[in-house]
């Protein structure tokens, strides 16, 4: 998802307002920075790999079809959405740190052919388009062939339980 870091760089630039200011210390002076990042690094907390995931065998939290998500006769009002495979639930490092897991969305697959779902505790890149948040393929953040889990990342950025 995008977010936005506001950087201030002079904290005495607010309290001389009412100064007089020489012209060398007006054009030396740091201004304050906005940095906008679209794509943002998230830490995986569930996969979706298949049907027998948890959500689907919960009667309140099972996917269903919408009639206004699919084509008419596609498929039939009610019936269990098994487009839900290939989501994750993760949670964004910048925006979301600290955030309880249930507050959390699931995250759709930019790509639609993508056979490789990442792993818990993987790094992943999510950004938001036309409303809907997506992830991309991990991060290379150890270099291994196998998975990249990072069990440092949940803790660090993770909600705190008491």
């Amino acid at each position: 998802m995008a977010y936005t870091k506001f950087t201030k760089k002079s904290v005495t630039k607010e309290l001389g307002t009412n100064q007089l200011v020489t012209q060398r210390k007006l054009f030396s002076s740091t201004p304050d920075t906005v940095q906008f990042y679209e794509l943002e690094p998230a830490v995986v907390l569930d996969v979706i790999r298949d049907e027998k995931h948890p959500i689907f065998s919960d009667k309140e939290l099972c996917p269903k079809v919408k009639s206004d998500e699919w084509p008419n006769g596609y498929n039939n009002e009610g019936d269990i959405d098994y487009s839900w495979i290939g989501r994750i639930k993760a949670r964004g490092i910048f925006s979301q740190n600290k955030s309880p897991m249930v507050e959390l969305s699931w995250i759709l697959p930019l790509e639609t052919g993508i056979k490789e779902y990442p792993l818990v505790n993987e790094n992943v890149v999510i950004v938001k388009y036309i409303n809907n948040i997506y992830y991309t393929r991990r991060i290379n953040s150890r270099n291994f062939l196998n998975n990249s889990a990072d069990f440092i990342s949940q803790q660090r950025y993770g909600a705190r339980k008491k």
